[in-house]
């Protein structure tokens, strides 16, 4: 939060790859551990669960948008089912006014800054958003009947024919050439079904057994045949029937398509003797694939085949202790990476970033990871004693992860970054409004001393603020502001709970620090150096606008003098995230 200061080929070609590394940035501490992110207008936008505002990332520093008020209560945000949906220059997502509520459930498009723009729908969305073709769709639930919605270009319409079932956990996927529609039977009255959607009409899939609570739909390309993927079962259809094709109780499945076919991990047994395995679906042949001799599939809970390059890779370990990623081209394994951590008990958790594959050792638990860009390895390496997971998102200089560690007081989460090694200059204007007055309409602080020479005459705070609370009118907010002699003790105070003036009767002995103290917060939200009225300040006042990102600082000097004066920005760890010299007469925007 910032502040103002002023078959085995016995071949071993990654070990002779070069390895760099690089030491991720904590950015962000604490940090919600629940979220939805997205990649937009240069930003990583992070929602995390039950928050009531939008984090943005912009390569230098985060800043925050709360959500709406309605009805006198600030919107939230629901991670479940609820992703932020990149459309038409804009993200769109539910807000909700409980968090877990399935009424009063909102959508809202987001193209930036601080603002959110409500689209009108009918009833509650029950559904996740989703591009297809040229529209966003979503399901709602409207006086319990499921509909169908699109939007485009500001037009809200309903798609007829759907004919969606009342089931449960309605879901929109994606796949091939269609849009598939599923829901499951959870309590009386519902039902298992999958819709099938072309743009112009629906379809029916012939299945209405367990199954279809599906989190992933794989289409065979070129045909219509389709698997969908559920916890513990997979589901085939050939393009006339549908059967179940796997089924491993209480299990999950982590699958890939690689051509025609669909590839996956799961688990089998319980603790000593439980297994890793790794399994082939062609169409309903379920194949199980072994490894090379005296290697086995690194142990579930994150172990996934990934496809990069042509090929298919996968984490497994040794009789002989070695742990590796074998690289699978169809026909035989080759060594490709080794791992150097001590076990593997959560496995090996594989995926692709920007073109490369990331190799994370002991997802979860790990400490490090690997970056492969088809040439050489570079180590990624969490914040000292801290775990590394998940990864988030990229913008243009840097990756984002997750990471958290634990002491006495329990586990905590923190956003780290992972430098690209370039700069560059943040999109758009950087809002530069400390995250306490996010919830203000307007806030001012001018701190005056004419004719003075160590100490302020006079502080004068003033604003504006949002009615957050169920009922209006809401208490004000309570402040404390200080002054504080060279040994950092408080020399002077005034409580602050209404705007007004407060003159502060110190004599001129020596430098003052002022500070604006929040004792909700228990921490300084603004604080003005000692040393400017002895150089020749007499008035300087900070002005927040927060819903126009519009922050201003003003300064004046005795006589006109010309005082060279600098306004910096920094973060929580003391880091400067901004700079501006004021030039005389020292006056800046």
């Amino acid at each position: 939060m910032p502040r103002i200061i002023v078959l085995l080929l016995l071949a071993i070609a990654c070990s002779l790859s070069t390895r760099s590394q690089r030491i991720l940035e904590t950015v962000l501490d604490p940090a919600n551990s629940q979220f939805q992110n997205t990649a937009f207008a240069g930003r990583v936008l992070i929602a995390g669960n039950s928050d009531s505002f939008l984090l943005n990332y912009n390569d230098l520093a985060f800043s925050r948008a709360n959500y709406p008020v309605v009805s006198g209560v600030r919107l939230r945000f629901n991670t479940h089912n609820n992703p932020l949906t990149v459309f038409q220059s804009a993200v769109f997502f539910t807000l909700t006014r409980t968090s877990g509520s399935t009424t009063n459930r909102y959508l809202y498009r987001y193209t930036g800054g601080t603002s959110f723009s409500r689209i009108t729908i009918s009833g509650n969305i029950i559904s996740n958003t989703i591009v297809y073709g040229s529209y966003l769709y979503f399901l709602c639930d409207v006086s319990g009947t499921v509909r169908l919605y699109r939007y485009s270009s500001g037009v809200v319409s309903e798609v007829t024919g759907a004919a969606i079932p009342n089931s449960n956990g309605h879901k929109l996927h994606v796949a091939g050439s269609y849009m598939y529609i599923t829901g499951y039977a959870y309590y009386t009255g519902t039902v298992n079904f999958i819709r099938r959607y072309s743009g112009t009409g629906f379809f029916t899939l012939p299945w209405t057994e367990s199954g279809t609570n599906a989190d992933g739909v794989f289409a065979v390309p070129g045909t219509t045949r389709v698997y969908f993927t559920s916890h513990e079962r997979i589901l085939y259809y050939n393009g006339s029937s549908v059967s179940q094709v796997f089924f491993n109780a209480g299990e999950s499945v982590y699958p890939r398509m690689w051509g025609s076919n669909l590839y996956f991990t799961t688990g089998v047994g319980a603790s000593p003797s439980r297994v890793s395995r790794l399994y082939r679906l062609s169409g309903a042949t379920l194949t199980l694939l072994s490894l090379p001799t005296g290697y086995s599939v690194a142990p579930m809970g994150s172990t996934n085949p990934e496809i990069y390059s042509g090929a298919l890779y996968i984490g497994a370990v040794h009789t002989d202790g070695s742990k590796r990623v074998l690289r699978y081209n169809g026909t035989t394994y080759t060594p490709f990476f080794d791992i150097t951590d001590a076990s593997l008990n959560t496995g090996v958790h594989l995926f692709l970033r920007e073109g490369n594959l990331i190799i994370h050792p002991n997802y979860v638990n790990g400490y490090h990871a690997y970056e492969y860009n088809g040439t050489e390895f570079t180590e990624i390496i969490a914040p000292a004693g801290r775990y590394l997971f998940p990864y988030i998102n990229s913008t243009a200089c840097n990756h984002l992860w997750l990471n958290y560690y634990s002491d006495a007081a329990g586990i905590h989460f923190a956003y780290a970054r992972e430098s690209k090694g370039c700069t560059t200059t943040p999109p758009g204007p950087m809002p530069v409004i400390p995250d306490h007055f996010k919830d203000y309409e307007r806030f001012e602080m001018t701190t005056y001393g004419p004719e003075r020479g160590w100490c302020w005459s006079e502080i004068i705070i003033d604003w504006d603020i949002e009615p957050v609370c169920q009922l209006p009118p809401c208490p004000d907010p309570g402040y404390q502001a200080r002054m504080m002699d060279a040994n950092n003790s408080v020399v002077w105070s005034a409580q602050v709970f209404q705007p007004g003036s407060f003159p502060v009767q110190l004599t001129d002995q020596q430098p003052f620090k002022t500070v604006l103290f929040s004792p909700d917060a228990q921490r300084d939200v603004l604080v003005f150096e000692p040393d400017l009225l002895p150089m020749g300040i007499e008035i300087i006042t900070v002005k927040f606008q927060p819903k126009q990102n519009f922050f201003q600082l003003t300064a004046s000097t005795r006589n006109n003098a010309s005082v060279p004066l600098k306004a910096t920005l920094l973060n929580a760890n003391g880091k400067v995230l901004w700079e501006q010299p004021l030039p005389p007469p020292c006056r800046n925007k």
